[in-house]
């Protein structure tokens, strides 16, 4: 672990990467429509089930970042 410098800030807080392990072998073995209708329905449950104090960072391909 790095010390702190006096202009360095520590943050305590909680990191969540919620990734669909494993999609890039289903969407190639799945229909293209049915795997992203698929896709979107599991990355809208995680969105909105995303409460504080855990906020989303971004999305990236088949990853929540909160």
């Amino acid at each position: 672990m790095f010390p702190a410098s006096k202009t360095t800030k520590l943050h305590k807080g909680y990191l969540l990467i919620a990734d669909i392990s494993g999609y890039t072998v289903y969407l190639n073995k799945s229909e293209l429509d049915h795997a992203q209708q698929t896709l979107t329905a599991l990355l809208e449950l995680l969105v909105e089930n995303i409460k504080p104090p855990l906020h989303i960072s971004r999305l990236q391909g088949d990853a929540v970042c909160s």
